[in-house]
């Protein structure tokens, strides 16, 4: 007989099935054990996050199949008309949920990039309701336009109580309305430009008296503020050449004059007659408690904030007060190290983060500030940092 060498099937004797056997003989040749399956080491955590999922969306009867069929539908039309007709790449369509597999098989299908950043909202959501945030707020956060600073004040503002207020301090006054634009309208927001280093404590006083003009000082259930404003400094220069007096005075200024006296203002504002809760966060970091060559400037402006916060716990044990060190996060702070350091081992070991993905976000930083706020296990006036178990 001859066979067709094309055809790897033809010319091979298949028994017949018998009655008390499987008819799907073929298929279930490739599977070695048919009564057991083995979970992932994650299934139990994937599910839960997907009936966390479906809870927030409310996403649970037959005519939510038939809507998620028809909006994917839609969504591939419209992708197809906006991108001229262009196929998804094999990795844009892994990130595609398929609703389909998703109410048939749901552990078929990992969870995709947006369910899990809604997941994010939702917890962050959940931290700032159960944590010292809650409530009617007056949140001052300096050096909001940019960085850490723009995302702390995005991140916090977005899920603030209705009727909350927010003062963002920066020097580029158009960035800050950028960060403004991310806040919800149930949350009033001011932005003033201020040049922090040449600012006085008269001046501050203004500011914020100007910005709670609308406002009561007894309507706050609590106020918050985040000392994130910050420069490097030169690191360049080794200390026996920092002998110019009007530098320091500058990089004082800026790092660690006027948070003090920008604390000291609110504080007096804010004082026992309102009876408000009080939350004090200052962005300081590991520079602050290790020294790095060629960082005269930023280690000890860090040290001496930090002290001077610790002090300030001390003297006010009913008032809350965090150090937190951020880590190394991707700000143009950090490319200023790449670029400029001196110090060759250590530009070198945060150009590799970069290159390895190592560097944290701005919003991942902020996530885990929510979430030591919201554990509170530490002593008011400790220096947490992001890697620190609490």
């Amino acid at each position: 007989m001859n066979t067709d060498i094309t055809d790897p099937w033809c010319g091979t004797d298949v028994p017949e099935s018998s009655n008390d056997k499987c008819k799907n003989c073929f298929e279930d040749s490739f599977v070695e054990n048919q009564t057991q399956h083995i979970k992932l080491a994650d299934s139990e955590e994937y599910l839960e996050k997907l009936c966390k999922l479906k809870s927030l969306q409310k996403a649970s009867s037959k005519k939510d199949l038939v809507t998620s069929l028809f909006e994917a539908k839609e969504d591939s039309i419209a992708r197809l008309i906006t991108s001229g007709c262009k196929i998804e790449t094999e990795e844009e369509t892994e990130l595609t949920s398929n609703p389909l597999i998703r109410h048939i098989a749901p552990h078929l299908q990992a969870l995709t990039a947006n369910e899990l950043v809604h997941l994010l909202k939702a917890d962050v959501l959940q931290i700032v309701n159960e944590s010292v945030l809650s409530g009617k707020v007056f949140l001052v956060v300096t050096g909001a336009s940019r960085g850490i600073g723009k995302q702390l004040a995005i991140s916090i503002g977005s899920v603030l109580e209705k009727g909350s207020h927010m003062l963002l301090l920066a020097t580029n006054l158009n960035a800050l309305k950028e960060t403004a634009k991310n806040i919800p309208a149930s949350v009033s927001v001011d932005t003033v430009s201020a040049d922090l280093a040449k600012t006085t404590k008269d001046k501050l006083h203004d500011i914020i008296m100007q910005s709670l003009k609308d406002q009561t000082l007894h309507q706050f259930d609590r106020v918050v503020v985040i000392h994130n404003v910050g420069s490097l400094g030169p690191m360049n220069q080794c200390t026996n050449d920092l002998t110019d007096i009007n530098m320091w005075h500058d990089y004082y200024d800026l790092n660690v004059f006027v948070p003090a006296i920008l604390n000291g203002v609110i504080m007096q504002i804010f004082n026992e007659k309102t009876n408000t809760e009080k939350l004090v966060i200052n962005i300081t970091s590991l520079y602050g408690i290790k020294p790095g060559k060629y960082l005269s400037y930023y280690c000890s402006g860090k040290a001496a904030r930090e002290m001077f916060f610790k002090v300030f716990a001390v003297e006010n044990p009913e008032i809350n007060v965090l150090n937190y060190s951020p880590g190394p996060v991707e700000t143009d702070m950090y490319y200023e190290i790449c670029n400029d350091f001196a110090d060759k081992q250590v530009k070198t070991e945060f150009k590799d983060m970069l290159m390895k993905k190592t560097v944290l976000t701005c919003e991942q930083t902020v996530n885990r500030l929510l979430t030591v706020l919201k554990e509170q296990k530490y002593k008011s006036g400790d220096h947490v940092d992001y890697y620190d178990e609490l």
